[in-house]
């Protein structure tokens, strides 16, 4: 029987480092539903799943910012680095057993803020924003 925190050290080692096919495979339920809503696709089971990022042309990396969550279901906030092109996402993670049963990805586009907001905000991070980045660039994150 696992618990939360078992659930949280699998999302840590999910996390870190380059993404891995073969170690991910481990840590997914046979049984695995990942969806992407904005592209509209899922991909069912966890076979799948590893054919798919082995086919997959420049894997992205990924830079956590949070996770937040407890017992069988976690929230991921981070960054997503698909060579040079950022998408911010928000997983949804789901465990049965201490494997990932279930994600949901969404990705967000980042924009650039109106200057009307300026004098009531400040920036969150020091990362390069979408105006210091090619404007042409507008690939599918997934």
């Amino acid at each position: 029987m696992t618990n939360g925190q078992d659930n949280r050290l699998v999302l840590e080692r999910y996390l870190a480092g380059a993404l891995n096919a073969e170690q991910e495979y481990e840590m997914r339920h046979e049984d695995v539903v990942i969806d992407m809503p904005q592209s509209g696709e899922r991909i069912r089971g966890r076979d799948n799943m590893k054919a798919m990022q082995q086919a997959y042309p420049g894997p992205p990396t990924i830079t956590v910012r949070r996770m937040v969550g407890s017992g069988d279901v976690w929230v991921v906030e981070g960054r997503s680095d698909y060579s040079g092109r950022n998408y911010y996402v928000a997983n949804i993670i789901e465990f049965r057993e201490g494997k990932i049963l279930r994600e949901t990805r969404y990705y967000a586009d980042p924009f650039e803020a109106p200057a009307w907001r300026a004098p009531w905000v400040e920036p969150i991070e020091a990362e390069k924003r979408i105006s210091e980045r090619n404007p042409e660039q507008r690939s599918s994150p997934t």
